[in-house]
């Protein structure tokens, strides 16, 4: 029983092992790249404009549209 218990401890060190190469490989990815701080600021920025002005613009211009055809 002891030997099971040491095999599962040893499976979850594999697996966060894993995970933890996984996430050095990704950002060794990202910090590679040339233009990582370019890209993730247009990332954020394109996200920021849909949040705030695309969508909420939508919703007003279908609100009206609902009420001139109503």
């Amino acid at each position: 029983e002891e030997e099971k218990e040491e095999t599962n401890t040893g499976k979850k060190r594999l697996g966060e092992k894993k995970e933890e190469d996984e996430r050095i490989t990704i950002s060794e990815i990202w910090d590679s790249l040339t233009f990582t701080q370019v890209i993730r600021g247009l990332l954020i920025t394109q996200s920021f404009f849909r949040k705030n002005i695309v969508l909420p613009s939508l919703i007003i211009a279908k609100n009206i549209g609902c009420m001139l055809l109503f």
